[in-house]
């Protein structure tokens, strides 16, 4: 036996070829055969296949296969089972199997005997991405291989090995292989390899989506998220099967968006896969942007406001992120121009703004000159839509010829793409001024005159540096009232439409600058014993930017009294604003009794004979102003100036009243404090 052993070392060394590994066993020529069927038991190679000057070259040899009855009573099966972290555990048993003569049994040359123990088990692992090796000792019947190729189709296959003392030996015969084959664990698939933008329409766009490089998973198909750049509300998803004709080297799918149009979008496409059990995977999402083709504007009207302007007005059918409005003669051509507009001031502007601003003359480009016309082929504006959807959108053309026919066109846009649009035709009026005149100015109004025009509402617009601007609307005269006295206004007249929608637009302005006149006199001077006092205008609101005083003087030895009877001015936290400030003497310089503001206001009493005040407005909002009372009263102080006698009088109406009085010098160096009974001291 031990020269059995020798004789299979010294053929050991020579067999370079490792057992019963992943690859096929070459049984001579081109006939190969699967290594899980090699030492079975049961001849494979046929006869005339095996090379037989070695007799161990087929695939029962015993150089390699351990024994047959090793074979015949200890059968060993293995199992695979997936774990809850995407791994599978493979585990292996051996069980006694009966003695059973296999069919084909081979009989080999050297006995049939030997004495062998089980050292272990030899696990090999192998799939069209991944091979492995693993040595295991007798005690070991699992193992979790790690780094699986998710959703994979291995093979594992695993034997027992034998030595001649049961210890891990370099030498060493192979038992009989069990072999299981399973496909691995699911998980999300790469992000997809590209998103092509593939054509763009007014109710869809579609994409051409790379598969993911690593499905890892049965392919589905793909998730599409989408949201409008302008409106965060316009969003959906979509779940796009992968077609099932597809064809195997197709590694694309076509997929289809539905969208509102006119808008811009942010698409997120994710690619997803089915795994065991119905699980579901998703990619992470590959991001791009997309856009619709608007609809066409609807109600195009175009209106002459003059010699040299048309108004154009139109109104948006759905979203819209810009309008490309065209004037153009009856020669033009819009086809030849729609690739490549000869205008260079295509920036796009605000519809509110274009609509409050007064039209400039100056607004093209300094290239035309001040009184260079229009070209017939000019792409005059691309005019913002806001993406507001069915808006109104309105804008004057300037610089046109006089006296002429002319083609207007309005295209709906969204990035680079247009509609192909819609016209309208117009005449301009031949050179006609605008006349106007403004008269009967005074310190708070001024009434202007329009000469007659073929259209019959003007908007007259004022504005001062102090305040916001007003607006009014007229047919040919009107007076514009409650302004400020001594202030410039800068003032805009224009004709005005009603467009498309029934709102009136306006055509260029006509400029002039109105002075108000002065205040003719705010300072006042009282001295009657009682009267009533009330800001300027009342009970009307007060003008802005005026600065008014009274000063109230009675006879020495009474006081002055205030009563609020109506009181309402601007309200600051610190009076900065409007304001009343009242004086206890013959100015500012005096003591400030009160400074007030706001919504009421409580009596005040002077303590002397004259008692001044001053009402101040700022150019910010107006209130109704006040109505103030006053009267005199006996008593208060009085002022004892030089060395000679004087008297104090004390008046008639005040009957047998205790009335007290105080006497001071201008020092404060003397006070003397006298109680009198309506007589005269």
């Amino acid at each position: 036996m031990k020269l059995a052993w020798a004789i299979f070392a010294l053929l050991q060394a020579q067999y370079a070829t490792p057992c019963c590994d992943h690859r096929p066993f070459n049984c001579g020529g081109k006939m190969k055969i699967s290594s899980i069927f090699q030492c079975d038991g049961i001849r494979q190679c046929p006869n005339n296949a095996v090379k037989f000057h070695y007799a161990y070259e087929h695939d029962e040899g015993d150089h390699v296969c351990v024994s047959t009855p090793y074979l015949r009573y200890e059968e060993l099966t293995i199992r695979a089972q997936s774990t809850y972290n995407g791994s599978v555990l493979l585990s292996w048993s051996s069980q006694y199997s009966p003695s059973v003569r296999f069919k084909g049994e081979l009989r080999r040359w050297i006995a049939d005997v030997e004495n062998v123990y089980l050292a272990g088990y030899l696990l090999y692992g192998s799939s069209d991405h991944h091979t492995f090796t693993k040595t295991f000792p007798v005690n070991v019947t699992e193992y979790s291989p790690p780094d699986l190729k998710r959703w994979t189709l291995y093979e594992i296959v695993v034997r027992p090995y034998y030595t001649s003392d049961g210890n891990a030996q370099p030498v060493y015969k192979v038992g009989k292989a069990a072999y299981v084959v399973f496909r691995s664990e699911a998980a999300a698939p790469s992000v997809p390899a590209y998103a092509e933008l593939i054509s763009v329409g007014q109710w869809e766009v579609v994409i051409k989506v790379g598969d993911p490089t690593d499905w890892n998973g049965e392919p589905a198909g793909y998730r599409v998220r989408w949201e409008a750049l302008e409106d965060s509300s316009e969003k959906d998803e979509d779940y796009i099967s992968i077609p099932k004709e597809r064809s195997v080297d197709d590694n694309s799918t076509i997929i289809t968006v539905y969208l509102v149009p006119g808008m811009r979008y942010r698409l997120n496409i994710s690619a997803q896969n089915n795994g065991h059990r119905n699980e579901i995977f998703n990619s992470s999402e590959l991001e791009i942007e997309a856009f619709t083709v608007p609809l066409e504007p609807v109600h195009l009207t175009a209106y002459a406001l003059g010699s040299h302007d048309v108004l154009v007005s139109w109104r948006a059918s759905g979203f819209v992120e810009y309008f490309e409005v065209t004037a153009c003669d009856e020669k033009c051509d819009f086809a030849a121009n729609d690739s490549s507009p000869s205008l260079p001031s295509t920036e796009r502007i605000d519809k509110d703004e274009s609509a409050e601003s007064p039209q400039k003359k100056d607004s093209l480009p300094d290239l035309f000159g001040k009184s260079r016309y229009l070209r017939s082929d000019d792409v005059l504006i691309n005019v913002n839509g806001s993406h507001v959807k069915s808006s109104v959108h309105s804008y004057t053309i300037e610089n046109l010829i006089p006296s002429s026919k002319r083609y207007i066109r309005v295209r709906s846009c969204c990035k680079d793409k247009c509609t192909p649009g819609i016209t309208t035709q117009v005449f301009t009026r031949p050179e006609q001024p605008v006349f106007f005149k403004v008269e009967n100015v005074s310190m708070t109004a001024f009434a202007v005159q329009i000469n007659p025009s073929t259209y019959n509402r003007f908007q007259v617009r004022y504005c001062n540096k102090y305040s916001s601007c007003k607006t009014l609307f007229t047919s040919g005269q009107a007076t514009v009232s409650n302004l400020t006295p001594n202030s410039t206004y800068d003032v805009e007249f224009r004709e005005g439409l009603k467009d498309v929608n029934g709102n009136v637009v306006l055509g260029p302005a006509a400029r002039t600058r109105v002075s108000t006149l002065s205040l003719a006199s705010c300072t006042h001077h009282i001295t009657s014993p009682a009267g009533i006092i009330t800001s300027p205008h009342y009970p009307d609101i007060y003008p802005n930017g005026v600065i008014c005083s009274w000063l109230i003087t009675t006879a020495v030895g009474e006081k002055i009294n205030l009563v609020f009877e109506d009181f309402d001015l601007e309200y600051s936290s610190m009076c900065e604003n409007d304001k009343l400030s009242v004086y206890d003497g013959y100015d500012s310089d005096a003591p400030l009794l009160a400074t007030l503001c706001g919504y009421q206001a409580l009596p005040i009493s002077s303590s002397s004979s004259q008692l001044y005040m001053v009402f101040e407005s700022d150019g910010e909002l107006r209130e109704k102003g006040f109505n103030v009372t006053h009267s005199t009263s006996c008593g208060g102080r009085v002022l004892a100036s030089g060395f000679n006698e004087q008297r104090i009088y004390s008046h008639a109406k005040y009957g047998e009243k205790r009335i007290t009085l105080t006497i001071t010098t201008a020092n404060g160096s003397y006070k003397r404090r006298l109680v009198v009974c309506g007589c005269a001291l």
